[in-house]
């Protein structure tokens, strides 16, 4: 499977029923004022995180993937960029880290398959055989925003 990129109204297109009938119900409680936090949905198999940050120019964002698990992505306030890598043709710039599920590649030569403007409303659904990057400055205009991260266990995901 490639990134999926779509309206948040169709993530239950793309996510077996049990699964989206669990995340459907955190989202109910996630909105532009919830606070930067772990918010549990199935323990460590399912959980959602908001967080806030400035994002940046892209040349000074890092691209990372996940062995793990499948991120869901989306923006609350702001717009967020994010480019999308095959895995296999980056290199290794920081050794994966098993306690935070994540590799990061060297960015030098990195060409994307594919770029992103996640708004309020969108989301991205990135596999752990695709490497991705973040926090990247819509129009290279840098911003605040707010966004949620959706963490799928793969292992969840595939059972489903």
């Amino acid at each position: 499977m490639k990134v999926i990129f779509d309206k948040l109204d169709n993530l239950s297109n793309y996510l077996p029923k049990p699964l989206y009938a669990q995340i459907s119900k955190c989202l109910e409680n996630i909105n532009a004022d919830s606070v930067d936090a772990k918010f549990d949905i199935d323990g460590e198999n399912v959980f959602l995180r908001v967080m806030s940050y400035n994002t940046s120019l892209r040349e000074n964002c890092a691209i990372e993937a996940h062995n793990q698990y499948i991120d869901i992505q989306s923006v609350l306030v702001g717009s967020e960029g994010i480019d999308i890598f095959e895995r296999d043709r980056l290199k290794v710039k920081d050794e994966y880290s098993l306690d935070k599920d994540v590799v990061f590649f060297k960015t030098e030569d990195a060409c994307p398959i594919t770029r992103v403007s996640v708004d309020p409303g969108y989301f991205a659904l990135i596999f752990p055989h695709e490497a991705h990057k973040p926090q990247v400055a819509v129009g290279d205009v840098p911003q605040a925003i707010k966004k949620f991260v959706i963490k799928v266990k793969l292992g969840v995901y595939e059972q489903l």
